[in-house]
């Protein structure tokens, strides 16, 4: 079980002209570390850092992208996770739209800071193979990532590597089992837990927004779920308000607002009212280097989300305090 208490937006993030920032991927390594996307468009989707002393208010730390365009990525690079620290591996979702859109999970070797190394892809599957995230259990990588199945819906996979570098896939893990999550499981982010399991967080799409929900599993059984929420931890918390903006005949201005928005240079560096009104987007636990979740000495874990604003469609990331308790006997 995951419970939700007290949350307060990130300061201080580069969006490098995108309308918003996505994709938080949290590390404390001495200092708070948040690898991130900006985002939209999609052509800003490039990895970027930044550093913090309190984990909420943030300052770049490379000045520029951490990866850059190739040949089989040449058009985005989106869904970072970061694993350290001996060496330090970097996973994410690199697209093209030649001959239409495909998507590969890329993997990079690093530094843990600003210094990367491009590998090519450490695995494909079909058109699309999306959103990973990587752990290592005792001598072996394990990566969760979601693909489309036949009926267009995504669901989560499991792939193993010896190396970190080339990825097989071994089975499917998870995949829609709700109305919350009828239309598509994905986003997921990986850590490990009191050394005794995994903690998946996930989205799910209902086919208008999307709700973040976790699964645990064993160290010693990876591939199957011991247990899966029922119900999602955090969904849409669009207001009446907001919902009435949206779809009356303001949409012109609302058009608009959005516009003049990013051309001011204004993403992230001001406190948008109903900033997670919308969508629920790509969230993860605080971790050390290696994926072990941290617990300060009150029982609270950190949990980095992104959602977006329910004015003017804007994503954000923020911080909620949590408590995470293991899983009873039952499975669900």
């Amino acid at each position: 079980m995951i419970e939700l208490l007290e949350v307060k937006q990130v300061e201080g993030l580069d969006c490098a002209g995108a309308l918003g920032c996505v994709h938080p991927h949290p590390i404390l390594d001495g200092e708070y570390l948040l690898f991130y996307t900006p985002y939209p468009p999609e052509e800003k989707e490039l990895p970027y850092l930044a550093k913090s002393r309190d984990g909420l208010r943030f300052k770049e730390v490379c000045k520029r992208p951490l990866l850059s365009l190739g040949d089989w990525d040449s058009h985005h690079l989106a869904d970072v996770d970061v694993l350290g620290p001996e060496p330090w591996f970097m996973y994410y979702a690199g697209a093209s739209v030649n001959g239409g859109k495909s998507v590969s999970i890329g993997v990079s070797v690093g530094d843990g800071r600003c210094m990367w190394d491009k590998k090519g892809i450490a695995l494909s599957h079909g058109r699309i193979a999306t959103t990973p995230t990587v752990v290592k259990i005792y001598d072996e990588f394990i990566m969760y990532y979601s693909t489309r199945k036949d009926n267009s819906t995504f669901s989560l996979n499991m792939a193993v590597s010896s190396d970190g570098i080339s990825f097989k896939t071994v089975r499917e893990v998870l995949t829609p089992y709700a109305d919350w999550n009828s239309n598509g499981l994905n986003h997921p982010h990986v850590s490990i837990f009191k050394e005794k399991w995994l903690v998946l967080l996930f989205l799910g799409y209902d086919g208008q927004c999307y709700s973040l929900g976790y699964a645990f599993f064993s160290l010693e059984d990876p591939g199957q779920p011991y247990f899966v929420s029922k119900t999602p931890i955090l969904s849409n918390r669009e207001s009446i308000f907001c919902r009435l903006w949206r779809k009356s005949n303001l949409k012109r201005i609302f058009n608009n607002a959005r516009l003049l928005y990013a051309k001011l240079g204004l993403p992230c560096k001001i406190k948008l009212p109903f900033w997670k009104g919308l969508h629920i987007y790509r969230s993860a636990l605080l971790t050390t280097p290696d994926r072990r979740v941290i617990s300060f000495n009150n029982g609270i874990s950190y949990l980095y989300i992104s959602a977006y604003d329910g004015i003017l469609n804007v994503p954000s990331i923020g911080m909620y305090k949590v408590r995470i308790y293991e899983p009873n006997s039952l499975r669900s």
